[in-house]
């Protein structure tokens, strides 16, 4: 039986100290900040459920629910790998997170929906965005979330009654985005399922 539970983030504000400073490898330099308390500028909070984040709603980035039937999908496709022969490791490492074998080409053109579950990259995508923002609470309030699609293409009013990972353009995007800062660190992508 489920519990509804409510998260304040004003309770772990309150309870940690300040941003840490720079690792030492970092050499400190005049234009360093200043360290600040963490606050709704600081602070993301991932959660797949809206009604634990109310207090906050600005500082919660709502992911989709690893349901059964997300989770049945993965089977599948890692089942799928399997039975062609595909090299599937100890850590049930196949296919790339979101790929097919249409999308194993370079840049823009990979589709996304036929492979793994590619929520997770959609998240280290917005990670990578927020990382450079000042104020997390106010790029999710200004519609950060709707990537540039909805600045440049102008996100319809019905569009924004749905999740940000409802709407494919928005998802597509933090997706690729994501695999662009994988990539970018030289992070093996792997999709992790076993079964």
């Amino acid at each position: 039986r489920k519990t509804q539970t409510t998260k304040d983030l004003t309770k772990p504000w309150a309870e940690l100290p300040l941003l840490s400073s720079p690792s030492p490898s970092q050499i400190p330099t005049q234009e360093d900040p200043e360290p600040e308390p963490h606050s709704a500028k600081t602070t993301l909070l991932l959660d797949d459920s809206q009604l634990k984040a109310h207090l906050q709603p600005f500082n919660h980035v709502c992911v989709r629910e690893y349901d059964a039937l997300l989770r049945a999908g993965d089977l599948g496709i890692l089942g799928r790998e399997r039975e062609r022969g595909e090299e599937v490791g100890e850590r049930g490492v196949g296919v790339g997170v979101g790929e097919n074998e249409k999308d194993k080409g370079e840049g823009e053109g990979k589709r996304i929906g036929k492979g793994y579950d590619p929520t997770l990259l959609a998240v280290i995508g917005i990670l990578d965005e927020i990382k450079g923002q000042s104020n997390v609470a106010g790029w999710i309030r200004a519609g950060g979330l709707w990537g540039p699609s909805s600045a440049v293409a102008g996100v319809v009013e019905e569009d924004k009654k749905k999740m940000w990972f409802d709407h494919e353009p928005t998802f597509k995007y933090w997706v690729r985005r994501g695999r662009g800062a994988v990539d970018e660190l030289r992070v093996e992508l792997v999709h992790g399922v076993v079964g």
